[in-house]
């Protein structure tokens, strides 16, 4: 089964880049690969289905051909943790109040991958005046998501305002030399201020023009391009979108105990007619199994005994029926 975390940015002639937002991993797969990703999206697969899948896609393939593609596309994309097996064998578990996770408002500064610390990739996606850097982090949870693509233009720094989003390299004294994407809250004289959207402070350090990668205009969300949206429309969206967020999470924080959790999760289930899957995935820290509900994880934990990560809708979920774990 795929990783909801894996974002898919298409490429011409069949061919997609795939993105891991959990360890920043990106490969690039072909039109065959594209066939057996988009079977694996939907639903949890055996081998023999992914094989039969690809055969009735491309007749002209051997049945040993296709079922020798298939096992070394499967083994190397769980090796990355792109795809988990999804558990079978079970037993239960208990949720305590100090496993869940309250949001963190006042985060660092979060990094865009830059592909040019990445191993060159025939096709890497690029604008004519611009860049396209896959997103992961949550300084800019509200304008963009872990998995997103940002899309860039190239720009003058003189025409930049406030509001604007851009992708910025780290100072030495600051972010180091990483790749950053935040939003311009105010113009210094010797750079621009920048902050996370979903930060409370301003950066630390000034961004100098000749550190700025460009001006972000679009952000591409499972094949779904939307407008980024700046100057000052765009600052005041953003403060009140942050602002709300710590109004409810105050809110939830001060009155969850008394939130009927096991019922509010009933409904959910009810209307969504979705089952919760555990998949394992293999990470460079050990293994990770996640809880996944309509293709998104709510709740993880690394390693057998590690503490159960969750958040309030998957509490909700999770406390509404008995689920399990491996042993």
């Amino acid at each position: 089964m795929a990783n909801p975390e894996v974002s898919v940015h298409k490429e011409k002639e069949g061919r997609a880049l795939l993105y891991n937002a959990d360890t920043g991993a990106l490969t690039q797969i072909n039109a065959t690969g594209w066939i057996i990703w988009k079977h694996l999206q939907d639903d949890p697969r055996t081998k023999a289905e992914i094989v039969d899948r690809l055969r009735d896609k491309s007749e002209n393939v051997p049945p040993e051909q296709a079922e020798a593609d298939v096992e070394g596309f499967l083994k190397d994309l769980l090796d990355k943790g792109f795809i988990g097996e999804v558990m079978d064998e079970f037993s239960s578990f208990q949720i305590s109040d100090q496993e869940h996770v309250v949001e963190k408002y006042d985060t660092e500064a979060e990094e865009v991958t830059d592909p040019e610390k990445l191993d060159p990739l025939e096709g890497w996606p690029t604008q004519p005046e611009g860049k396209v850097y896959p997103y992961r982090g949550s300084s800019m949870k509200g304008t963009f998501r872990p998995g997103d693509f940002v899309e860039t233009v190239n720009c003058r720094p003189r025409n930049l305002r406030r509001g604007d989003v851009i992708v910025f390299r780290g100072s030495d004294t600051g972010h180091g030399k990483n790749l950053i994407v935040h939003r311009i809250v105010g113009i210094a004289e010797d750079g621009f201020i920048t902050q996370g959207d979903n930060n409370r402070r301003p950066d630390a350090q000034p961004v100098p023009p000749n550190s700025i990668m460009g001006k972000v205009f679009s952000r591409e969300r499972s094949g779904i391009h939307g407008k980024v949206i700046g100057g000052w429309p765009g600052l005041i969206k953003a403060k009140t979108k942050f602002f709300v967020r710590m109004a409810i999470h105050r809110i939830y924080s001060k009155t969850r105990q008394l939130w009927p959790k096991r019922l509010i999760g009933r409904v959910m289930s009810a209307l969504s007619k979705s089952p919760v899957k555990a998949i394992c995935l293999s990470t460079k820290e050990g293994p990770v199994v996640k809880w996944v509900w309509r293709n998104q994880t709510v709740a993880y934990r690394h390693g057998e005994k590690g503490p159960m990560m969750t958040t309030f809708a998957a509490r909700c979920l999770l406390e509404s029926r008995d689920f399990k774990n491996t042993s």
